[in-house]
C-alpha cells in the first residue's frame, strides 16, 4: 500500500511542526507589542515625572508602611503606660490605705 504525499509528512510531524511554529511567532508578535505598550507607558509615566519604572516606589506605600509602624508604637506605648500607671497607682493607692488604717488604729488606740 502507497502512502500519500500528505501522509507521510503528517506522520512526520511537519505540519504539526509548521503550526507549532506560526503559534510561536503570533505569541512573539503579542508579546512585542505588549512590551512597546509597557515601554510607552513608562515613558509617558516618566514625562509626566510621577516616577520612573525601575520600581519606585507610590508615596501611598510608603505613607501605609509609616501609618502602620506608628500606629503599632501608639498602641504599645499605651498599653505600656497605663500598666505603668496602674502598677504606680495601685501600689501607691494601696500604701496610703494602710498607711491610713494604721494612723486610724494608732490615733485611735492612744489618746493623748
Amino acid at each position: 500500500s502507497r502512502r500519500s504525499i500528505t501522509g507521510i509528512l503528517e506522520g512526520e510531524g511537519y505540519y504539526q511542526s509548521i503550526r507549532k511554529r506560526k503559534k510561536a511567532s503570533i505569541k512573539v508578535e503579542r508579546n512585542g507589542a505588549a512590551e512597546m505598550e509597557e515601554r510607552d507607558g513608562a515613558e509617558k509615566q516618566e514625562k509626566r515625572g510621577e516616577g520612573s519604572p525601575e520600581g519606585k516606589e507610590p508615596r501611598e506605600r510608603v505613607f501605609g508602611v509609616f501609618f502602620h509602624f506608628g500606629a503599632l508604637i501608639f498602641c504599645f506605648c499605651t498599653i505600656y503606660f497605663t500598666s505603668v500607671l496602674s502598677v504606680f497607682f495601685g501600689t501607691f493607692l494601696s500604701f496610703w490605705f494602710s498607711c491610713s488604717l494604721f494612723l486610724d488604729f494608732f490615733l485611735s488606740h492612744w489618746h493623748f
